[in-house]
């Protein structure tokens, strides 16, 4: 995908498409939700670095109507512990600089700690181009973005994404296992003693040292869990 490609994508530009996963299959009854939110520009003055930004959502019925995707679930893409929520740390400002204006955005980890981040930025490929184009086009202008969501904002811009290439099949694969990990909490962490997650929250490696054992023994790579 060229660059000049990129810059067409509007906010609000949201694209639809019913799920086809290889590894997931019993997921391909519901619609994948695209829904272009921002910009993320990697390197300052290069327009070849500038990326759109996305939210995800996933519905159980066809998308027709805005309503449709009003009434959609956002997907969790990826989370962080408690303890993670000064980071990334450029060492341009001090760490008690930075934590002041941190402490200034209220934040809103789940009971066990966990901060929930739902954009992602869409790397520029011809894949990706060719994908979105076979995916229904609604114009959604008016979303509003999770209550909970946890931003990375340092020197007052949102410096960090995580990203996806919209091809098929294993990229719907991942975004279904981000799903199933964190917005069905099939996470590893989601199976331990809560109490000893709130008593950690600030770091977790007596988490891993106690855990470490059951992790690696009893990993289940397609759900996440530590089998029981």
């Amino acid at each position: 995908m060229k660059s000049n490609i990129i810059k067409r994508w509007e906010i609000g530009d949201c694209f639809i498409a019913k799920i086809n996963s290889t590894k997931y299959s019993d997921y391909n009854d519901k619609f994948l939700i695209v829904i272009v939110s921002g910009y993320y520009q990697f390197k300052n003055n290069d327009e070849r670095s500038i990326y759109p930004t996305a939210y995800l959502k996933i519905s159980d019925k066809e998308v027709k109507t805005q309503q449709d995707i009003e009434d959609a679930e956002f997907i969790i893409y990826d989370q962080i512990p408690w303890s993670w929520r000064y980071l990334p740390y450029s060492g341009l400002i001090s760490v008690e600089e930075l934590k002041k204006e941190r402490d200034k955005t209220k934040l809103y980890p789940d009971e066990y700690f966990f901060l929930k981040e739902y954009q992602v930025k869409i790397f520029p490929c011809r894949i990706s181009n060719s994908i979105l184009k076979s995916y229904e086009y609604l114009y959604y202008p008016n979303f509003k973005r999770p209550n909970d969501e946890f931003f990375h904002w340092q020197d007052g811009l949102k410096n960090y994404f995580q990203g996806i290439l919209m091809s098929t099949p294993w990229c719907l694969d991942i975004i279904i296992q981000r799903y199933r990990r964190y917005n069905l909490r099939r996470w590893s962490f989601y199976q331990l003693p809560l109490e000893e997650m709130v008593e950690h929250k600030e770091s977790l490696t007596p988490i891993y040292a106690k855990y470490y054992e059951s992790f690696i023994e009893n990993y289940d790579e397609d759900s996440d869990l530590i089998k029981k």
